[in-house]
């Protein structure tokens, strides 16, 4: 499974893999899905974003590199031209590690204009300088450190969400909130941590 998507009364799911692939929308608050019309078959969905004016119109980024285009509420989907973007990013951070770094993803937040904050499969990480340095911002806060999303709170631009995993294969995840711009976590799923 890539990413889920709250959008109005809607919720959605991007997947990838064998048997399924493309968006799964709820109508129904996510007690049940169907596939929505999607055009290609072997594409990992794993992000979204939706029109804060237009709830009919939304995004989809998928991986190989692409992008997608709803205008009518996630029901049926067009592949948008090629965005032309590289596969692999250099980071500094990764130097010497570059098969970990599994990019998942990335905010910024108008609460700390100048930080940076990305989930990738090491964790999550902050930069305070625009990405020329980062810190470790998970390991101290969660037995989770398999970084899947993170999203800064439309009501509080210093309220941040991230989901956490074991590893890229898992089952076990959690919910965490940051109230201070990603310098601080704590667990909100209502789980105990494993």
């Amino acid at each position: 499974m890539g990413q889920a998507c709250l959008a109005s009364s809607y919720v959605f799911a991007g997947v990838g893999g064998y048997h399924a692939y493309g968006v799964y929308r709820s109508t129904d608050g996510g007690q049940s899905f169907r596939r929505a019309d999607f055009p290609d078959r072997g594409v990992q969905v794993w992000s979204f974003l939706h029109d804060d004016t237009d709830p009919k119109l939304m995004l989809a980024g998928g991986s190989p590199v692409s992008v997608y285009r709803c205008e009518d509420s996630g029901a049926s989907w067009k592949r948008m031209p090629d965005p032309n973007l590289p596969l692999l990013a250099t980071m500094p951070f990764f130097v010497s590690c570059d098969a970990m770094l599994d990019g998942q993803a990335v905010c910024t937040s108008a609460a700390d204009p100048d930080s940076v904050i990305i989930a990738v499969r090491m964790g999550l990480f902050r930069s305070e300088d625009q990405g020329k340095t980062w810190q470790d911002r998970v390991d101290r806060f969660s037995p989770f450190t398999y970084g899947r999303d993170i999203k800064v709170s439309p009501q509080d631009p210093s309220t941040l969400h991230a989901c956490l995993s074991v590893a890229a294969s898992s089952k076990d995840g959690a919910l965490y909130r940051s109230q201070d711009v990603a310098k601080t976590w704590q667990r909100v799923d209502n789980r105990t941590a494993r």
